[in-house]
């Protein structure tokens, strides 16, 4: 009768527990971000910044032959109307389509 009368329950212990263990991994999933951020210098790794690039890339992996990365970058190459509406009606200025 005198165990449970002046402190806290059994359920207190578990609650104390839980969030200790909570809080040490936390505390060690942050280090070890941390650590990896100031691994990296902070900085993201660069990927492909156009699609040009990421379509290039497909071609280098043997994703596409060459007769679909052509045909994929010519329309690439190619801008929509002044009007507004998708379309591949003019090619850009400068810029000439490989021959295929």
């Amino acid at each position: 009768m005198m165990g449970y009368r002046y402190g806290a329950g059994g359920w207190a212990y578990v609650f104390l527990m839980g969030s200790s263990v909570v809080l040490w991994v936390l505390l060690g999933v942050g280090v070890i971000a941390l650590v990896r951020y100031l691994s990296d210098g902070g900085r993201q790794r660069p990927g492909p910044s156009t699609p040009e690039e990421v379509l290039a890339g497909r071609f280098a992996r043997g994703e596409l032959d060459d007769a679909e990365y052509r045909r994929r970058l010519a329309t690439l190459r190619r801008v929509p109307p002044d009007d507004g509406q998708p379309g591949l009606d003019s090619p850009r200025p400068g810029v000439t389509p490989p021959a295929g």
